[in-house]
């Protein structure tokens, strides 16, 4: 193992080039956000509730336990080792392309498209991808050691004993990563084939045979799931593949929002081209020496593309008919890095085909850059719901201390793309729960819901939310708003149905307010620890306004008010004034009220939602008799009945 490791590092000029280019590379398009970078998917909910976690092999299941025993929810880590086992999938896959003598500048530029293949587009894809990527580095290692059997006289049998064990780690690993296990070695039979002895070309069919076997069967139980073996269903999954191809590579052609960010994105951009051109150039233009390898054939390269993308469609059509892929057309997969090892080969293909080969290199720098801006404009987007999901989560912290056990949360309209509802349960309920499954993240907008919402003697029913069935009930109720602009809101029933989502309209009449436990109203000190976190400075202050006025604490809403005004901060949207207007009338402040309230009276809409506000306070159990007649008459001032 000595020896392997050694013969690994021991590097030519251009093996070294390549290292440091997708070291940078890799750092520059996923290392650089990981520490702002949440996970993508279920993945929280297999951090902070281990029991869930599922794995889809030995390898998914020894990664994942062992990178959770040893650094647990530090996602930034795992952030960081991703990007480095990226890093070493592309140079080995780069090894893996010279010994079918692509050439030294398109094995280059292969593994550059790879590390960066808008086919994955997940660069928060923790745990899951680990595991994919140490199959990946298995198998491309058991490929690297085949072609030096292939090729060396010499210690021919540990050679082989090499090619073995990480072949056995490659099947032990991801269906994806089995499929691209049996076919590997066939390319470089191809490569072979006018350089072998016959005997020795028998040996190396027959070991290529055997591991293409093994595949077979470990794929088999993905062939028996119900698979219906018909033309039409084939035709479809190759047309997938093929337009899933086609859109990924489209999806590099992306820009920042702002202005200024697109001209330095812009400048960055055509410097790294730059390079990368003078680069591919300097690859191109190397004699066969003995410090680089030659070019080989393009017949025998366009037959081992065949041998890939021919057997690579064959098995992903297999696994989509199995049932185990979650649809090709969907690049946000995290398998889909799989995908990046065959499109990378066809588009350096395409390019060979349809360029001239001085115009070669150019588009391959661009189309590498292009795609190197989008996997950090990917992470740039991340970084933001990331961003925007800790931001709700420290506006629930100031809000309320925990809900109460069985709380069904209703919320519509989530900020996030990458992060599923089921992580996000899994953080709520691990941040306001002291048990894990005491708290429900339930999609306000689900047909069930609706309905059950909608049926005024059902007091509970049965819905079906992923794959879970979830007694819901109207007792335990809560409603979250969460605007695009403004702060995050518990809805009531005094909010106005033509303020808020459908989903979350039939659902405030039951949200309770109560069920936010307030524990701590003594010390709110404490809650200064996430006003950084929040994005809008408003909504701290909004946040504490809200929390005290759930408790009848409306001195302290008015000092919160009072504070934001001193240091020139304003609320949003109208309905953030209401924990105010709730303070002034019941302290006595009419005038107060009413001023305010007229300024809050721009349209229809708000002035319905304002005189609700005031009917409420002034119907309330809470507000003293004597201040109740001079509120009326307040509200007949201002134009409400």
């Amino acid at each position: 193992m000595i020896k392997t490791a050694v013969s690994l590092l021991h590097t030519t000029k251009t093996q070294r080039l390549t290292l440091i280019s997708l070291a940078l590379i890799s750092f520059l398009s996923m290392s650089i956000n990981a520490g702002q970078l949440g996970l993508y998917g279920d993945q929280w909910k297999y951090i902070l509730q281990p029991s869930s976690m599922t794995h889809e092999s030995v390898i998914d299941f020894f990664v994942q336990k062992s990178l959770l025993q040893l650094i647990g929810s530090n996602i930034s880590i795992i952030h960081v080792i991703n990007s480095f086992l990226f890093f070493l999938t592309g140079y080995l896959f780069f090894l893996w392309l010279e010994q079918l003598e692509f050439g030294s500048a398109f094995s280059f530029a292969a593994s550059m498209l790879f590390v960066v293949s808008p086919a994955f587009r997940q660069p928060g894809a923790g745990f899951t991808l680990s595991g994919i990527l140490a199959g990946l580095i298995f198998t491309l290692l058991s490929a690297v050691f085949f072609g030096d059997y292939a090729k060396s006289n010499e210690n021919r049998r540990w050679r082989l004993v090499r090619t073995i064990v990480f072949s056995i780690l490659g099947f032990l690993s991801n269906p994806y990563v089995v499929c691209f296990q049996g076919f590997v070695f066939l390319p470089l039979l191809i490569n072979r084939i006018s350089k072998e002895n016959r005997n020795q070309y028998v040996k190396l069919l027959a070991w290529s045979a055997v591991n293409f076997l093994i595949s077979i069967v470990i794929l088999f139980p993905y062939l028996n799931n119900g698979l219906r073996w018909e033309t039409n269903s084939f035709i479809k999954i190759i047309q997938a593949i093929i337009s899933s191809f086609i859109l990924s590579w489209r999806q590099i052609i992306v820009m920042p929002e702002t202005g200024i960010q697109t001209i330095v994105y812009l400048i960055i951009l055509i410097v790294g081209i730059t390079f990368l051109v003078d680069l591919i150039k300097t690859l191109s233009d190397r004699k066969k020496d003995s410090d680089t390898p030659c070019e080989g054939k393009l017949i025998n390269q366009l037959f081992s593309l065949i041998a890939i993308l021919a057997t690579g469609s064959f098995y992903l059509t297999i696994l989509e008919l199995g049932g185990i892929a979650t649809g090709l057309s969907c690049p946000e997969d995290i398998s889909m890095v799989v995908f990046g090892i065959y499109s990378s080969v066809a588009l350096i293909f395409a390019v060979r085909i349809l360029f001239l080969r001085e115009f070669q290199p150019i588009v391959l720098a661009i189309i590498i850059g292009l795609s190197s801006g989008s996997r950090f404009l990917s992470a740039e987007n991340f970084k933001h719901e990331t961003n925007t999901l800790n931001d709700i989560v420290a506006q629930l912290h100031i809000r309320g201390d925990y809900f109460l056990p069985r709380t069904s949360i209703l919320v519509e309209q989530l900020p996030l793309d990458f992060t599923t509802r089921s992580s996000f349960e899994a953080i709520i309920a691990q941040e306001f729960s002291k048990r894990t499954n005491e708290i429900r993240i339930i999609p306000a907008d689900s047909y069930q819901v609706q309905e059950m919402l909608g049926n005024m003697s059902e007091k509970e029913a049965k819905i079906d939310i992923g794959e879970e069935e979830v007694l819901l009930s109207k007792d335990s109720l809560i409603s979250l708003w969460i605007p695009e602009k403004g702060c995050l809101q518990v809805l009531s029933q005094n909010w106005e149905m033509g303020t808020l989502p459908e989903g979350l309209s039939a659902s405030r009449i039951y949200s309770s307010e109560s069920r936010f436990s307030l524990d701590n109203m003594s010390d709110v000190k404490q809650l200064n620890r996430f006003r950084t976190t929040i994005i809008e400075s408003w909504c701290y202050y909004y946040q504490l306004a809200a929390r005290a006025s759930q408790a009848n604490n409306w001195n302290t809403v008015i000092t919160v008010y009072e504070d934001a005004q001193a240091r020139e901060i304003q609320p949003e949207r109208y309905q953030e004034y209401f924990p105010l207007l709730a303070a002034l009338i019941h302290t006595g402040r009419l005038q107060e009220a009413e001023k305010i309230s007229e300024k809050l009276i721009v349209s229809p809409s708000s002035k319905s939602n304002v005189c609700l506000q005031w009917n409420l306070i002034v119907s309330s159990d809470s507000l003293k008799k004597e201040v109740i007649t001079k509120a009326r008459n307040s509200l007949t001032a201002i134009g409400c009945k």
